[in-house]
């Protein structure tokens, strides 16, 4: 969903999933033996992630297909608090508009999907709203004012206008099929719906690969889907069998008219951010290394950015692949021009098969 402030978007946004538990998990999806991955085909992983010009915030909780309600994320633990995270030390005030069922610990807007809701119907609901010293829930009522509706990015959706009147918020929930939340309004601040994906878009994403005889190893997705990470050996009867790529994805929705410039401060941002992490020094763009192409209809850029790690000093080649949907990133690590070259030579072509969702 992406923020609106006085009717102006903000480049923020707010990120709602709903993931399988046992695909999410890697290191127990290795091995389907393990009880921990057994039986709980009822299990799933419901997330919300906030993105503002300030701060990341996010809470998972794992939850009963059925029921809803919380489950531990360990089977042998009896806790089910949500797992938690942010980055913001310094106060984020933007955010607070989100304080309630948007961002809720117990996934409200999740329970508000499931709810029999029709014009006229009104229930009262508990909300742990984003204030995490807050420990005892408060009720709130919930009214369906009406049908609306919503025309946004994503297309154009009847929605039911659900109402909580006493924390000043409207949600406009989709009538049909999974019933999306569409649009939200707090005040002067709104979220609108974007972009939807589906379960298997890193998969999808990685399919040209084994076409042309790749594998795709060490997958890993974190738990709410918005990032994965994988490894691509080469085939072990090619003449490279010895070279891999390393893959991550990463989900987020990049308006049209934003493509180019995202596209140029790609590789600049990949030097800020290695760069900030504090391990490397000397971290540069190579010269005349940046070339821009077109991948499967989309844009993509590369590079070479070369640093020392320690006293060493090496070089990464980067080709990254970016749609309105997600960023695909394909990396090397080497230690001369030659492994880089033997890469590129074997990698680039497969690379040019490549179809995304």
């Amino acid at each position: 969903m992406n923020i609106r402030r006085d009717g102006v978007f903000t480049g923020e946004y707010l990120y709602y999933s709903a993931t399988p538990w046992r695909d999410t998990v890697a290191e127990y999806a290795r091995d389907p033996r393990n009880p921990q991955t057994a039986n709980n085909a009822l299990a799933i992983y419901l997330g919300w992630t906030l993105v503002t010009k300030n701060s990341t915030r996010s809470v998972t909780v794992k939850v009963d297909r059925d029921t809803m309600r919380r489950t531990p994320f360990n089977p042998n633990d009896a806790q089910t608090q949500p797992l938690v995270e942010s980055d913001d030390v310094l106060g984020d005030a933007s955010a607070a508009p989100f304080a309630g069922p948007a961002i809720d610990t117990d996934a409200l807007v999740f329970r508000m999907r499931v709810l029999p809701l029709a014009v006229g119907y009104k229930t009262t609901l508990s909300t742990l709203p984003f204030l995490l010293g807050h420990g005892v829930s408060q009720p709130v009522e919930l009214a369906v004012a009406g049908v609306e509706a919503v025309q946004t990015v994503a297309g154009k959706f009847n929605c039911y206008k659900v109402v909580f009147a006493s924390l000043g918020q409207t949600f406009w929930i989709g009538v049909d099929g999974a019933r999306p939340l569409v649009k939200f309004q707090s005040g002067n601040v709104e979220a609108e719906l974007v972009k939807v994906w589906g379960p298997s878009v890193f998969d999808d994403a990685l399919a040209f690969l084994k076409t042309a005889g790749w594998s795709v190893a060490s997958v890993i997705t974190e738990r709410q889907g918005r990032n994965g990470q994988a490894t691509a050996p080469s085939p072990a009867n090619g003449p490279f069998h010895r070279q891999s790529a390393d893959i991550s994805m990463r989900r987020i929705y990049t308006p049209p008219a934003e493509m180019d410039q995202a596209m140029r401060e790609t590789c600049s941002d990949r030097v800020k951010e290695m760069e900030g992490g504090g391990s490397f020094s000397g971290v540069s763009i190579r010269p005349q290394s940046l070339q821009t192409h077109t991948l499967g209809g989309h844009p993509s850029v590369s590079c070479i950015i070369d640093y020392k790690s320690g006293q060493n000093s090496t070089a990464d080649f980067y080709i990254w692949v970016r749609t309105e949907s997600l960023i695909l990133r394909f990396s090397l690590n080497t230690v001369n021009n030659q492994e880089m070259a033997l890469f590129r030579w074997m990698f680039e072509p497969v690379l040019a098969t490549i179809k995304l969702p």
